[in-house]
């Protein structure tokens, strides 16, 4: 071993170095300016080629030697070991960098691969060799194998992303790279707003779904046949050990398995929702869809329900089938998403205020009028509801027109698109649209998702409001729909007036009961025993 000048064109860079150098950090820029005020002044370690080539092999100081290139030095000094076995040239290349304590969790991450290759992938010898615990081991890796190139890429080089550390980064890793390239834009990190921990883990855990509580088979592989059955994917917590549970119980991580892949949850529970809807529609015709009462969406959210389903119930209390007023409600939304309920729909008047109390301290039945009025909205409300339908599977040649530009661009100014409240376009989307038939048809299907929003109502269905009412017969009459029709249809089919209310009088209460009828035989016998 011995210190001398060696011609930096002659040294070749280890595969076996941790470190990342990104060129443009400001950190390099500072050891560039360094060197070329003071020269190398810590020399860096080489070997003679194990090739048996002429030159040297660096074994440590990669950072170093990069800078000195960049200052243009023809020579710099090292620590010459001569020739080395690669095992002993390891060993000092992992006593200069592996074991340092500013090492990055990138770096961290590619010294243990490199590692994990030395020694055949024996975790636990890495994790002797490091003196870390095997969790922090199998951690690194994941971060090294697993973290996707736009995460790379900002962390090794945007400044903005310097402060995310490796608890933020294993938890990223541990999800398809797909998942982890939608999480890195729902993050605004250009002023700084890094996430904390537990901010990052509730967000990746809203992510992530429990797969016991899938309203799907889990080994159904036609739901989505591309995707095939959740049981045998692999983007799953459980396909992972030691990332997600503190636990090696097979039946804990099996209990807490958990999808990892938001998308394709999202997905299959869209297939499985469908596949519901046309079940129950077939058994319940006044199907009606709703959410948990304590279940909170945001405004992004709501409006997609309403686009998707248009009226959703989100005021309701339990019921059970056969009750009276209970309807069929499919949860389409939230933790209880797939399940039916039978509810009531809440009927509190709009004022708060309850009925009127007789003499005898009970409320007084509503008035037939009242009641008729109610059950008049109630059907109105259905009648919105499968409008809404339509509405989602027009095209637009159905709509009823001279000119179904004009009618079209006039919805549009008037309703404006749905496009403004979701995903914003751009410059490629339009280049697509070269012909007007397409432009029609795009505008048509953004214009009608706001009119249908325009017709979602989710309080008491016997309070259907007025002016919902006016803009159905105003959208049916768009769309050549004979409204009058489908009202009497729900009327008779879904919606009939009990019978019981003809036993009524106008206020309410019953009738009073006729005078009975005498009994003729029996009259006529007790004649005869008089007689």
């Amino acid at each position: 071993m011995q210190l001398c000048n060696v011609e930096i064109k002659q040294i070749r860079i280890s595969g076996d170095n941790p470190r990342i150098i990104n060129k443009k950090s400001e950190e390099f820029r500072e050891l560039v300016s360094s060197i070329k005020s003071l020269g190398v002044k810590v020399p860096i370690h080489v070997r003679e080629n194990p090739n048996g080539k002429s030159g040297y092999e660096m074994i440590a100081g990669e950072r170093r030697l990069l800078a000195a290139g960049e200052v243009g030095l023809n020579t710099i000094p090292t620590i010459n070991h001569g020739v080395l076995s690669d095992d002993t040239a390891f060993e000092v290349t992992f006593a200069e960098n592996f074991a340092r304590e500013d090492l990055t969790p990138l770096e961290q991450g590619k010294a243990v691969a490199t590692l994990m290759v030395k020694y055949k992938g024996d975790v636990k010898a890495v994790a002797s060799k490091m003196g870390k615990s095997v969790r922090w081991v199998m951690q690194r890796k994941s971060i090294h194998n697993n973290l996707s190139q736009l995460w790379r890429k900002a962390i090794i080089e945007d400044p903005d992303f310097k402060d995310f550390t490796a608890s933020h980064l294993q938890m990223i890793a541990a999800m398809p790279r797909n998942v982890q390239d939608e999480l890195f834009k729902y993050y605004d990190i250009s002023y700084g707003e890094i996430p904390t921990v537990k901010e990052l883990e509730k967000t990746i855990s809203d992510r992530m779904r429990l797969l016991t509580k899938a309203p799907w088979n889990l080994d159904c592989s036609k739901l989505i046949e591309k995707v095939g059955a959740c049981s045998k994917c692999s983007k799953r917590s459980s396909s992972q050990p030691g990332l997600f549970d503190d636990t090696d119980d097979a039946e804990t991580i099996k209990k807490n398995d958990r999808c990892l892949d938001e998308n394709c949850w999202n997905a299959k529970l869209k297939a499985h929702l469908e596949w519901k809807i046309n079940e129950l529609k077939a058994t319940y015709p006044n199907l009606i869809y709703a959410v948990m009462p304590n279940d909170s969406f945001d405004y992004s959210e709501r409006l997609e329900l309403q686009e998707r389903f248009g009226n959703v119930a989100n005021e309701w209390k339990v019921s059970k089938e056969g009750a009276k007023d209970a309807i069929p409600a499919l949860i389409v939304a939230g933790a209880n998403a797939g399940e039916l309920r039978w509810v009531i729909i809440k009927t509190t008047t709009s004022s708060g205020t309850t009925r009127e109390v007789g003499a005898d301290g009970k409320p007084k039945p509503k008035p037939l009028r009242e009641r008729r009025a109610m059950l008049e909205k109630k059907r109105w409300f259905v009648v919105i509801r499968k409008l809404m339908e339509i509405i989602g599977e027009s095209p637009v040649e159905k709509v009823i027109s001279k000119d179904h530009v004009i009618t079209v661009m006039a919805l549009v100014v008037t309703f404006g698109t749905s496009k403004a409240y979701g995903d914003k376009g751009n410059w490629d989307d339009f280049k697509k649209l070269t012909k007007l038939p397409e432009v029609l048809t795009k505008l048509w299907e953004s214009v009608r998702g706001t009119i249908r929003n325009n017709l979602s109502y989710c309080g008491p269905i016997t309070q259907t409001p007025d002016h919902l009412i006016g803009d159905a017969k105003c959208t049916a009459q768009l769309l050549g729909i004979d409204i009058d029709a489908m009202f009497k249809e729900v009327s008779e089919n879904d919606y009939p007036e009990p019978k019981s209310w003809a036993g009524l009088k106008a206020d309410g209460t019953p009738k009073a009961a006729g005078p009975k009828k005498k009994n003729s035989k029996k009259a006529g016998k007790s004649k005869k025993a008089k007689s």
